[in-house]
Formats: C-alpha cells, sequence, structure tokens
C-alpha cells in the first residue's frame, strides 16, 4: 500500500464516510476539543494521532476554527521507520468547510512542508511546497473538504442506516470522491472495558471516478448523536492490518 494511502488513514481517520439526512448539530465544534487515537500494526502499538481544536481566529472577514492533528510513531517504530506529522486546518465556522490546510509531514527520508488554500467561490485550490519552491493549482468541487475538516463536518450530519452519501476530500494535490453506508448497528468494548453502540459502515474511495481496491476499511462510529469514530480497521495485501482505536476525547464518555 502506498504511503499516500496510509497517510489517508492514519490521518485523524477522516475517510469514515457514511450516509446523512440533512443537518444535524448535537453540539458544536468548541475550542479545546481533543481526540487521541492509538494506532496498532498487526496488533502491535506504533503510534498515535492527536486532534485538537485549538483557537478561533478570522481571515478575509470569515470565521474560522483552527485545528492541528498531529501523527506520530511510537519510539519502537521510530526505529524502523519514523513519522512526525503535523496538519493544520483552517475551517470556516459558518459552512464547515476548509479555507487552508498548513501540512509539515516527516515519514523516513520523505518531507514535505505545504500549504493549500481553497478558494471555494472560483472552485480552485492553490498549494505551494516550500522546500522546492513549486506551485500548483487545481479544480474543487462545491464544498470540498480537507483530511481535518471532514472529521468534524460529518459531525454535523444524522445517520440513516443503509443511505449512501458522497463527500470529496482534497489531499496530496488530489480530489477523492468518498462514498459509505451505514449498514448496521452494533455492540463493541471499548478500551476502558464499557460496551458502546456504534453505527458500522465500510466506506470506499475514488479518483477521477475509479476506485481504490487496495484493501478494506471498517469504522465503529458512536450512535450518541455525535457520531464520532471509536474504531477503524484497515486491511490490505501482504498481512496490513491497522487499526485506530480512540483512547481520549473530551466530548464522548470511554
Amino acid at each position: 500500500m502506498s504511503r499516500t494511502k496510509i497517510l489517508i488513514f492514519v490521518c485523524i481517520v477522516i475517510v469514515h464516510s457514511f450516509s446523512s439526512a440533512g443537518a444535524y448539530t448535537p453540539n458544536e465544534l468548541q475550542v479545546g476539543e481533543r481526540y487521541v487515537y492509538t494506532i496498532k500494526w498487526l496488533g502491535i502499538p506504533v503510534g498515535e494521532i492527536k486532534a485538537v481544536v485549538e483557537a478561533e481566529t478570522v481571515i478575509k472577514g470569515r470565521e474560522v476554527f483552527i485545528i492541528q492533528c498531529y501523527a506520530q510513531t511510537n519510539k519502537w517504530m521510530s526505529l524502523i521507520y519514523k513519522i512526525q506529522d503535523r496538519f493544520v486546518s483552517y475551517i470556516d465556522k459558518e459552512r464547515l468547510v476548509p479555507l487552508k490546510l498548513k501540512v509539515s509531514r516527516r515519514e523516513g527520508s520523505y518531507k514535505k512542508d505545504a500549504v493549500t488554500v481553497f478558494d471555494h467561490e472560483n472552485g480552485k485550490a492553490y498549494f505551494h511546497n516550500f522546500l522546492d519552491n513549486s506551485y500548483k493549482e487545481y479544480d474543487i468541487p462545491p464544498e470540498v473538504q480537507d483530511i481535518i475538516s471532514i472529521f468534524y463536518k460529518l459531525r454535523h450530519h444524522k445517520i440513516v442506516l443503509d443511505k449512501a452519501h458522497y463527500y470529496d476530500v482534497a489531499f496530496a494535490e488530489t480530489v477523492f470522491s468518498i462514498s459509505g453506508t451505514a449498514s448496521t448497528k452494533r455492540t463493541i468494548k471499548l478500551p476502558t472495558g464499557r460496551r458502546a453502540s456504534v453505527f458500522y459502515a465500510e466506506p470506499y474511495a475514488k479518483i477521477r471516478r475509479k476506485e481504490i481496491k487496495d484493501g478494506t476499511m471498517s469504522t465503529y462510529i458512536s450512535s450518541d448523536g455525535y457520531q464520532i469514530p471509536y474504531r477503524i480497521v484497515l486491511k490490505a495485501p501482504l498481512f496490513t492490518k491497522v487499526t485506530a482505536t480512540l483512547t481520549e476525547a473530551t466530548a464522548l464518555r470511554l
């Protein structure tokens, strides 16, 4: 599996699409919200992901939330392949779409420091790589999300079983079409030992209408109104099984 596809999964598991029906706002975003996921590979802890609503600010007259996401490997995994990534998304408070995304990626020998500015009115995204000073302009569909904003956008839609919904997500200068259907309601055991009711879904992604078939993903989303993923499982060829489990959250009782 390519590094890009792994990162799509790892970076706050934003590819957990599911069905929706109209606006749904059980809770508004709040500065200070924090979510931590423990990442395991074949059952072995390899790192964690943290997402925090850091602050509020104004960009071009629009009020925005500043949300930071950190992904890093633990000490043991860093000896094999070290990851230390940081993503900062500036999300329009009213429309819940990204206005800007800053990226700092350190993955083994790979490095990337860049920013993408989203012009939703004109359907354009403007990418700047600071390391080689390169620029790229590409088209974006209406209401496109980035890999951080989608996590919070989906919180504002009510899950309806057996009804598919679609989102466009911009990542790595590419627009992915994400779709999924919550097929059943299940009960899972949380790390604390408590049992929780969840929606189960198997989302999939497409690039330019071609489905990505390098693996399968299963998502377990809280059914208590917050609609936050408790657990995500990614399976792929060559003995790959990666899980992300929510271990800390300000909005949920674990």
